[in-house]
């Protein structure tokens, strides 16, 4: 009854709206929504006048001491200038205001050069920098966003290069980096955020924490760490064609030392604990009865792991631009990335090796492998296969949410597939007919 009398009441009551029947006065006398705008926008050399100094590098302009907090807009705004200027103590917080515009920045320099951002206190908003050269921020707790895009649509001969960034410690935040160059990051602190790469060239890090951290590192060119610390990390490496993008020293992960090895032909490591094991251009290298948190293989040709156990939810096993590899009886019981085989590591041998993964358990990307005889259990997917003419057999899958994703021509028979939501995914382009359930055991 109670439900009738409320149906009821809701329907005369759209009946009077349409009907033009008066039920009840809604009235909005005033309604004030403030337009976004720059607290400090600087759009050329003129507009510095104003400020303490003369623009040279012994006496830059002087921005110090503001005071922004919830404002509608961005926080201090530079561009296209090439005046000296340095922004010093200031604080900036909740540039969005309480409307929250996404795309509000705390400070935003754009296609200028010699900047210096020193002491500022930065919250809930970022320091964003594009197409900005020899710029130093210091001792900043404020994510800090590097971008070269206007550059790419044409709008500005400057680039994104020749910068330090010192001494920053930054909770809940990241740096991203895309398309810059010439970068110094050096004792600066990171907690629950990313250091994001994307085709950098000549980047050096010294003295960096990384604290329950991801490292996102797309295609480097001569990126070099050194004194890196990194806890429970997650890293992320696809390599481009750079023939050395990497080098580590006196770095660990987990108090565990992070071995790096270059150029050394017939490498032989047996009986090693490590952090992180890299090999880089080692090619005829032999791995045997290591425990890592992660191996990484980079050009290393006709290259052997066997016998080892990468676990504590390490990154697992990469291979990039590494043909002619065998990975045999190795171990991964609680790894994030699993294996996997990326572009270029054509005819890798996979074989009796035990694996499971947060996401995928054996990730190809290349061709003319041969994974058999493995255990692939508890992954979001077991196989997943983007190359093609590989070979995937006596293999058991067993409690993967997907257990074999093939996305091409590939050889996939016999194999053991149990309680696995889905056993064989079909919906790749050039899929071979005899992929079918019929020829695995289910």
């Amino acid at each position: 009854m109670i439900k009738k009398i409320g149906l009821l009441i809701s329907l005369f009551a759209t009946i009077g709206l349409v009907m033009g029947i008066e039920i009840s006065e809604f009235k909005i006398d005033h309604m004030a929504v403030p337009s976004a705008s720059e607290y400090i926008n600087i759009s050329s050399n003129a507009d510095l006048t104003k400020y303490e100094g003369s623009g040279t590098v012994e006496d830059p302009y002087i921005i110090k001491d503001i005071v922004i907090i919830n404002h509608t807009g961005n926080g201090i705004v530079i561009s296209n200038t090439n005046a000296h200027i340095l922004i010093k103590n200031c604080t900036i917080e909740n540039p969005n205001g309480k409307y929250n515009r996404r795309f509000s920045k705390g400070v935003y320099i754009k296609n200028a050069e010699n900047i210096q951002i020193n002491d500022c206190r930065l919250n809930g908003s970022e320091i964003f920098l594009e197409n900005v050269e020899t710029c130093q921020i210091k001792r900043s707790p404020a994510p800090i966003t590097v971008s070269n895009e206007s550059r790419s649509l044409g709008l500005s001969n400057l680039k994104s290069q020749d910068c330090l960034i010192e001494g920053c410690k930054i909770n809940n935040g990241g740096l991203a980096f895309f398309e810059a160059t010439n970068f110094i990051i050096k004792d600066c602190y990171l907690e629950n955020g990313p250091i994001i790469m994307e085709h950098p060239i000549n980047f050096t890090f010294s003295n960096v924490t990384l604290l329950n951290s991801s490292l996102d590192i797309f295609s480097p060119s001569n990126v070099s760490f050194t004194g890196v610390n990194l806890i429970e990390p997650k890293i992320n490496l696809i390599f481009g064609l750079d023939r050395y993008p990497l080098e580590i020293k006196n770095s660990t992960v987990n108090g565990l030392n992070i071995y790096y090895y270059k150029n050394e032909h017939g490498l032989k490591i047996k009986n090693l604990k490590a952090g992180y094991i890299w090999l880089a251009n080692c090619t005829k290298a032999e791995l045997n009865q290591t425990e890592s948190l992660g191996i990484f293989l980079l050009r290393s040709n006709n290259s052997v792991i066997e016998n080892s156990k990468v676990n504590e939810v390490g990154h697992g096993i990469l291979l990039s631009l590494s043909e002619n590899c065998i990975i045999e009886n190795v171990s991964l019981p609680n790894s994030r990335k699993g294996i996997t085989i990326g572009y270029g590591s054509d005819n890798t041998t996979l074989n009796q090796s035990f694996i499971k993964s947060e996401t995928i358990g054996v990730n190809i990307y290349s061709n003319r492998n041969k994974i058999t005889n493995n255990l692939i259990t508890d992954s979001y997917i077991g196989i997943s296969l983007f190359g093609s003419n590989s070979t995937i057999m006596q293999n058991t899958l067993i409690n993967n949410s997907i257990g074999i994703d093939a996305k091409a021509s590939n050889n996939i028979e016999h194999n053991n597939l149990s309680y696995n939501l889905i056993d064989v995914k079909r919906d790749g382009i050039g899929m071979n007919n005899h992929i079918g359930l019929e020829d695995n055991i289910s």
